[in-house]
């Protein structure tokens, strides 16, 4: 029982990674089933009891952080099979979005979710959990609006438990990992590690790709190119001395990458919350709000008080015929919430047509439709 849900269908494979996969599914068991998120990982033998708890780590704190894809239930199959349920948003990841929707919007656009990014991070940091793995991929992009939301924390830090890393482990994505993880191991980086990484995207942002896309890295060469960029880092300061860009639209953005993405971590900006400073923090674009979920009643509305007011004056079809039927609703009714419902009358209205019928129901207080 995963969250009320008992049985869902894997309709689509949306990824897959190092533990398992990741499917949109849809609940079964009602006639209009909701659509959701089912991640399942598949953990090693090997420290089974850390990584069981990492799972449920992140089952919990995601459920009240902003710019976070809130986790719905987690089921535990067997000792090593686990399953995580988050809600279904349509959409892609900031990797997809930026070789489609990102070649074609202006900069201000891009700015402004960048900042979004870099806000929703900083909230993280705010709760004392360090995200160790952010990349284009773990940042989603709704189709109908755009703030971002942050996704996957199996290798997150919660400053506020104790931790599970151990002294020498090493983790992450090559192409967003900074030097002290290669050099010092996961127990030592912090928050200054989620910084370099955002300092990498916003690098990609203006640049096109990925600075490091050049290494085709795979488990059979990734040493050797960790090995290489430990060597590269020591020979220069930071990224935009190994992968210049120029960027004359806002000169801001390269002083941001160039201290977001110091090799030397003692040398880094600390806090997020510098380069939303630094890129201005504020935006004249805001993001574009979803259509209505019924424009076909709206209008049908529309039409009907336009009509009762006289203002209706242009040549049109015939207005439907309307009826009107006051609702006595029993005690127990989904509309009924205690004493709210004594304060509202409801009525059933029928609007008809040469060709359509619609029946709605209308809620109505002494100040007139609102419902």
């Amino acid at each position: 029982n995963i969250a009320g849900i008992h049985t869902v269908e894997l309709c689509e494979k949306l990824g897959k990674g190092g533990q398992g996969h990741v499917w949109k599914v849809q609940d079964v068991a009602r006639e209009h089933g909701e659509y959701y998120v089912l991640k399942h990982i598949k953990i090693e033998a090997d420290n089974r009891k850390e990584n069981a708890e990492r799972i449920r780590r992140e089952a919990r704190v995601t459920a009240d952080l902003p710019h976070v894809v809130r986790c719905l239930g987690l089921f535990e199959l067997d000792q090593d099979n686990f399953a995580l349920l988050f809600p279904y948003e349509p959409g892609g990841d900031f990797a997809a979005w930026l070789k489609t929707e990102g070649k074609k919007t202006s900069w201000p656009q891009k700015k402004a979710l960048f900042l979004e990014i870099l806000r929703g991070v900083q909230a993280l940091h705010d709760a004392s959990i360090e995200h160790r793995d952010l990349k284009p991929a773990n940042i989603l992009i709704p189709t109908h609006y755009r703030e971002p939301r942050i996704i996957d924390f199996g290798l997150a830090k919660f400053r506020h438990l104790p931790s599970m890393t151990q002294r020498n482990e090493m983790f992450g994505t090559p192409d967003y990992m900074a030097p002290e993880m290669l050099e010092r191991g996961a127990a030592r980086v912090d928050k200054r590690y989620d910084v370099y990484a955002l300092g990498v995207m916003l690098h990609e942002m203006i640049g096109g790709q990925n600075p490091w896309r050049r290494w085709k890295v795979n488990e059979s060469n990734v040493l050797q190119i960790a090995h290489d960029f430990l060597r590269l880092a020591k020979q220069h300061q930071h990224l935009l001395d190994l992968a210049p860009v120029t960027f004359a639209e806002d000169p801001s953005v390269l002083e941001v990458i160039r201290r977001s993405t110091m090799f030397d971590p003692d040398q880094r900006m600390e806090r997020v919350d510098k380069m939303i400073e630094m890129l201005g923090g504020n935006s004249d674009w805001t993001p574009p709000k979803p259509r209505p979920k019924w424009p076909r009643r709206a209008i049908l509305f529309g039409l009907l008080l336009l009509s009762a007011a006289g203002v209706w004056r242009l040549k049109r079809p015939p207005l439907p015929q309307v009826t009107l039927e006051y609702l006595k609703l029993p005690d127990k009714t989904p509309f009924s919430n205690g004493s709210a419902l004594r304060s509202f009358e409801f009525y059933k209205i029928r609007l008809t047509s040469s060709q359509d019928a619609f029946l709605y129901v209308i809620q109505v207080d002494s100040g007139g439709v609102v419902g």
